[in-house]
């Protein structure tokens, strides 16, 4: 079991799901009928559940309170759209976050969960012999992590390829070092949701086990394709 701490922006899921059987007569938009909620953990909070289902002590440092992302889905799993909350975190509050972060003390591993709304901020972050991340933009903050995944969309036509970095590429897998890691078979798609948190919680816990790297993202790769086959944010603990 590894100590590891966990950096970024955690969410509130929700899921209403409910019946449609008609249009509204007011607009042209659907009429969603006792929808039934759902709410789980999103994000870096998505991460750490993973990484403890994976049986590690995992410490979160998450700005609060999380932002909500509310998806309203007919009861076949089709969005109709999604609605997100976002509390707009002042600076001072960023920075006392920030300054927590620096006091504690070092973990065998340091996973950043980036989706830039407040919870990380720039280097230095805390001692760790392995850190991990998922970052959107900005990869220079970690060029000196162990490995730094992002996915095609957020490279491209902008960013630059790091030597450390993971292209993730959905149902086709990864790219790394200049080769292909291919994806695993996907039988049915059922929500992309938390893909991205599934495969970095997979990937800090190879890197952790000391495994070659193409175990590595090929556990990596197989547990993201069984999270999409899933409704909602799901927790793969196991393959």
């Amino acid at each position: 079991m590894a100590t590891i701490l966990v950096i970024g922006d955690a969410f509130h899921d929700v899921f209403l799901t409910g019946t449609v059987e008609r249009l509204s007569p007011e607009a042209p938009v659907p009429v969603l009928l006792n929808p039934e909620p759902d709410t789980r953990d999103g994000g870096a909070a998505n991460v750490a559940r993973h990484l403890e289902a994976l049986g590690h002590s995992v410490t979160l440092m998450a700005l609060c309170p999380w932002p909500t992302k509310t998806r309203y889905l007919d009861d076949s799993g089709h969005h109709l759209l999604r609605v997100d909350l976002e509390p707009g975190y002042r600076q001072q509050e960023q920075e006392a976050h920030w300054e927590r972060i620096r006091q504690l003390p070092p973990f065998d591993a340091v996973v950043v969960s980036d989706y830039h709304k407040g919870s990380v901020g720039d280097p230095p972050y805390p001692a760790a012999r392995i850190r991990t991340a998922d970052a959107k933009r900005e990869f220079w903050r970690f060029e000196d992590f162990t490995l730094v995944q992002a996915n095609r969309h957020a490279i491209h036509g902008t960013q630059p390829i790091l030597p450390n970095m993971v292209v993730t590429l959905g149902a086709d897998g990864c790219n790394y070092g200049g080769k292909h890691y291919a994806g695993y078979p996907v039988a049915c798609m059922a929500d992309v949701t938390g893909a991205g948190d599934t495969f970095l919680a997979w990937m800090t816990d190879g890197v952790l086990r000391g495994l070659p790297i193409a175990d590595i993202l090929a556990r990596a790769n197989h547990a993201a394709s069984r999270a999409v086959q899933r409704r909602g944010t799901v927790v793969i603990g196991d393959l």
